[in-house]
């Protein structure tokens, strides 16, 4: 059995967050009320989860060594070449604090616009993605449901990000093309001092016959 895709998941979650806000009364009281509790169990789930899967990394043994890229700036791409190295627990540990530190982010954001600025609709669009964001993270279905994933986890990088990354920096092939014809530029180049060196030695061979033949 194939499940969905994880942007088909992500679409569909938008999708029925859209369907909720326009059909239902989200200025009404009960309504609101409602949202904040479902918010908060959403939330408060997600994070039993993560610090279970937490105690479930801590509880390994160390194993093997893989190579992990270091993150790339906004403006270029990323170096094959740059890379740190570290265990697989350690790689774990990392990102499930990482996930546990995004989650409270949002979980604080989301929590100061519906009740300081009183706006609904993040909540909701929130409480419905999160179950999908929790079930998408490689991290959790890792020690959640034993899933086989590879390391280190393939990022997802911002659209504007990448579109930043392909304009500043050139692709492998650009790259290739420009080291061949910079190469063909020099070879060129040494032909002609080449050429010229021979035709100096030429004239003063000339030169020096006709002071003989004088």
């Amino acid at each position: 059995m194939s499940f969905p895709s994880t942007e088909n998941l992500r679409f569909l979650s938008t999708i029925v967050s859209i369907i909720v806000i326009s059909t239902v009364d989200h200025t009404s009281e009960s309504f609101i009320l409602g949202a904040r509790i479902a918010f908060g169990a959403v939330q408060a789930l997600t994070f039993l989860l993560s610090f279970y899967v937490y105690t479930k990394i801590k509880a390994r043994e160390d194993g093997e060594t893989i190579r992990v890229p270091n993150a790339a700036s906004f403006m270029s791409k990323p170096d094959p070449n740059d890379y740190r190295e570290m265990t697989v627990k350690e790689y774990d540990l990392e990102q499930i604090t990482k996930f546990i530190q995004q989650t409270a982010m949002s979980t604080l954001i989301i929590s100061f616009f519906s009740f300081k600025l009183e706006i609904v609709p993040p909540l909701i669009f929130s409480t419905i993605s999160a179950p999908i964001t929790v079930y998408t993270t490689p991290i959790i279905r890792a020690y959640l449901i034993g899933e086989e994933v590879e390391r280190p986890f393939k990022e997802e990088t911002n659209g504007l990000m990448k579109m930043f990354q392909q304009y500043m920096a050139p692709s492998d092939e650009t790259t290739e093309g420009e080291i061949e014809k910079k190469e063909e530029t020099e070879q060129i180049e040494d032909s002609k001092e080449s050429d010229k060196e021979e035709e100096n030695k030429k004239k003063k061979k000339n030169k020096q016959n006709k002071k003989k033949d004088e």
